[in-house]
């Protein structure tokens, strides 16, 4: 979970730094273990935020290498594989990064609370947050706070589904298609207030 694998809207100079700060976290706190129970968390938070906003389950799998988990969940929303200006989705560029964050939130709702896990996916979801703070005129921080917010409380009102996610990875090593949006299919939505500028409404 520590891989730079999110990066795709970070300039080089992005990425380097958060190479670095991976690096930096590493020394200082120590490696992150990268358990299947961990995995499994990380991946039920994004697979239900994904859900929360309407977006379309394709799967999700977990597996190990050297000793440590990695997983990888699938979806798809009307902006996967299309260019977009920032500006004109800033509800769709909440939902992504709210989205990205919620692996490691969800590893933290579950008790594991590693200061250098998933250090790629945070930075690039803080990089977008900070992004929709200068573009929407916000205090620098706001965004970020509010993706945080909304993340967790999504999680917590759907804590029989994260748990049932949980629960599978500690059985199988992928969720299909078919068997996650049964499953997801018992996710809160978002709002449509939300879903339209998830900022306007926390603001209003």
């Amino acid at each position: 979970m520590q891989q730079v694998d999110n990066l795709q809207w970070l300039t080089p100079e992005g990425r380097h730094h958060v190479a670095q700060e991976i690096a930096a976290r590493i020394a200082k706190y120590g490696r992150d273990p990268q358990t299947r129970e961990q995995a499994a968390a990380h991946e039920a938070g994004h697979a239900i935020l994904a859900a929360a906003w309407g977006w379309r389950f394709d799967g999700a799998k977990i597996w190990s290498e050297r000793g440590r988990w990695h997983g990888s969940t699938t979806f798809h929303h009307r902006l996967v594989g299309r260019s977009f200006v920032l500006e004109d989705e800033p509800g769709m560029v909440f939902a992504i990064a709210s989205q990205m964050a919620a692996g490691r939130l969800g590893e933290m709702l579950a008790g594991f609370n590693y200061e250098a896990s998933s250090v790629d996916e945070e930075q690039v979801a803080l990089s977008a947050c900070l992004e929709l703070d200068a573009v929407q005129q916000l205090p620098t921080g706001t965004t970020w706070m509010i993706a945080g917010a909304t993340v967790t409380d999504c999680l917590k009102r759907n804590g029989q589904v994260f748990d049932c996610i949980r629960s599978h990875f500690a059985r199988k090593k992928s969720l299909s298609a078919f068997d996650g949006r049964r499953l997801l299919a018992k996710v809160e939505r978002l709002t449509p207030q939300e879903k339209e500028n998830p900022l306007v409404a926390q603001r209003a």
